[in-house]
Order: structure tokens, then C-alpha cells, then sequence
């Protein structure tokens, strides 16, 4: 394909196989992390996964902080956030998880 100057450019799908579209997912995904560092500071770790289903795990040490953290998440981003749920986090008995499913 060429462009009025004469110059090639790329196929329409070819963005996916360049990075095109796999650097907007991945914009996306830090967007949602630093917002979720920027509301929730003093979290001692913030991670995201995906197995079919994208969930964001908020890692804090003062467990009556955890409604507060729970009510907070499910306003944010206009209720990005939901199926919120809170346990114990994996290999750190101190520290309290709150997951919740991310519409992103």
C-alpha cells in the first residue's frame, strides 16, 4: 500500500504483529496498575493476572483496612472493578488480598 507520497506503509493488520495493538494492552494494563498504586499507596504489593479473566490483588497489612479498601475499589474508575472479595494473600500470612475482576 502507498501513501500519497509514494512511501509504502504497513498493512492494516500488521499492527497486531508489530506491537501495535500489544503496546495499547499493555498502556492499558499499567494505566490500571498506577491508578490502583496512585488510590491505594500504601499497599504493600499490587498485582494484575489473567486466566481468561482479568482480576487486580491488592496486598495491605492492616486488616481493618480492608472494607475501607474494599469500598474504595468498587467507586474507582467508575466501577472498573467488581466481584470484589478479600482473603489471605498467598505466602505472606501478615498480609490481607482484596480481589476484585477487572471491566477493562
Amino acid at each position: 500500500m502507498e501513501d500519497p507520497s509514494g512511501a509504502k506503509t504497513a498493512a492494516a493488520g500488521s499492527a497486531v504483529r508489530d506491537g501495535g495493538e500489544d503496546a495499547g494492552v499493555s498502556l492499558r494494563l499499567a494505566g490500571i496498575r498506577d491508578t490502583l498504586k496512585g488510590t491505594f499507596p500504601d499497599a504493600r504489593h499490587i498485582t494484575l493476572d489473567f486466566d481468561g479473566t482479568l482480576r487486580a490483588h491488592i496486598d495491605i497489612r492492616e486488616g481493618e483496612r480492608v472494607p475501607a479498601v474494599e469500598a474504595q475499589l468498587a467507586h474507582l474508575e467508575n466501577g472498573m472493578f467488581r466481584h470484589i472479595e478479600h482473603g489471605a494473600s498467598p505466602h505472606h500470612p501478615f498480609f490481607h488480598r482484596i480481589s476484585a475482576v477487572i471491566d477493562a
